[in-house]
C-alpha cells in the first residue's frame, strides 16, 4: 500500500514500488489498482508548530544601560555567564585570561547562524556593533569558546 499526505501523490505499483509522482492537494491512497482520494486530515490547534525562539538555560542577569555589555572571558569561563540585554547594545569581550580565547556568537534557534567568530589574545578585546546593526536581531545567543568548548566555556544572551 502507498500513501501520501500532503502535496504530492506517490504512485506505487502492487508490489509497492514507486512509479510516479505528481502534485495534489488532498490525501491519496492506493493498494496497488486505481489511486482513491481521501479526505484530508483536519488540523487542530495542538497540531500546529511555531518557531520561536528558545528559552535561556540559565537565569540571566540584565545588562546596565548603555551602547555596549561588557563580558569578561577568564580562563575557561565567560563573565556574567548568562544576560539579558537589548538588541541595540553591543559586546564587549575582553580576555582577562592568560591563554587565547575564541569568541563566537551563534543563534540558539539555529546554530548554523554565526554573527561573531575572533581570537582574543590575552589582555585584548573586540567590540561589536549592536546586535541590531550585525543582522541578528532579537533573539537567543550562545556565546562560547571554540577553543575551550569542552570545558564549558559558554555564555548565554537574551536580546530583546
Amino acid at each position: 500500500m502507498c500513501a501520501t499526505f500532503g502535496f504530492v501523490l506517490i504512485q506505487c505499483s502492487s508490489d509497492g514500488e514507486k512509479t510516479s509522482a505528481s502534485t495534489t492537494a488532498g490525501v491519496t491512497a492506493s493498494t496497488g489498482g486505481d489511486a482513491a482520494p481521501v479526505a484530508p486530515p483536519t488540523s487542530r490547534a495542538s497540531d500546529t508548530t511555531t518557531t520561536t525562539e528558545p528559552e535561556l538555560p540559565c537565569r540571566p542577569t540584565t545588562a546596565p544601560e548603555g551602547p555596549s555589555v561588557e563580558i569578561a572571558a577568564a580562563d575557561f569561563r565567560f563573565e556574567p555567564s548568562c544576560i539579558s540585554m537589548s538588541a541595540d547594545q553591543g559586546l564587549n569581550v575582553t580576555n582577562g585570561g592568560t591563554v587565547t580565547h575564541n569568541v563566537t556568537l551563534q543563534r540558539v534557534a539555529n546554530p548554523a547562524e554565526e554573527y561573531l567568530d575572533a581570537d582574543l589574545d590575552p589582555g585584548a578585546n573586540n567590540a561589536t556593533e549592536a546586535l541590531n546593526n550585525q543582522g541578528p536581531g532579537p533573539g537567543v545567543y550562545r556565546l562560547y569558546c571554540k577553543f575551550h568548548e569542552a570545558q564549558g566555556m559558554e555564555a548565554y544572551l537574551q536580546a530583546t
